[in-house]
């Protein structure tokens, strides 16, 4: 199935498989498994060690990609660190501070350095408060849902309990034997 992760320190160990999508957003991530479906990771920091099968939409600070991203992958990051055994098997679009990497044969598809993406990635400052407030607004959601499914619960058995106590009191006998 698919994994939603936000915030935190993700390790994907080696042996761990992933059978639908991955999406992480925050922290750092670290992928040593596998992933069979679509990637998309906005964190601090990623490295992909393992293999990546899907399309991959990857934003980050700091990337290091030593493993294989076999879909079309888009990558936005300040750097990028590409290892001796990675394999781009899809196109790739890219952007880093530093300008274009020499890949050579690490990409089989089409390798692109591409300034549009430069703005996708990530303010170092940018999402600090995102997730305090994520649980605020969660809270009061719950809060005022809650508030709003009592006052339908009383609404609508507003007579009920009055009802009960009724019969009750009339034949406390047959209430105990059948219920109310």
């Amino acid at each position: 199935g698919d994994v939603l992760i936000m915030g935190g320190k993700v390790h994907l160990t080696k042996d761990a498989t992933v059978g639908g999508d991955l999406y992480v957003f925050g922290g750092s991530v670290k992928v040593d498994g596998s992933v069979r479906g679509a990637v998309l990771i906005e964190a601090d920091d990623v490295e992909i060690a393992g293999t990546l099968n899907g399309p991959a939409d990857i934003r980050t600070m700091h990337a290091v990609i030593s493993g294989n991203v076999m879909g079309d992958t888009r990558l936005a990051a300040q750097r990028i660190s590409v290892g001796e055994k990675a394999l781009f098997g899809g196109n790739l679009r890219y952007w880093q501070l530093a300008g274009p990497l020499q890949l050579g044969t690490k990409a089989k598809g089409q390798a692109v350095f591409d300034m549009n993406l430069q703005r996708k990635v990530p303010d170092s400052d940018e999402g600090k408060n995102a997730l305090p407030a994520f649980f605020a607004m969660f809270s009061l959601f719950w809060l005022l849902s809650t508030a709003l499914l009592i006052a339908v619960l009383l609404l609508a058995t507003k007579t009920f309990f009055v009802d009960a106590a009724k019969k009750l009191n009339k034949r406390p006998g047959m209430s105990f034997l059948r219920g109310l």
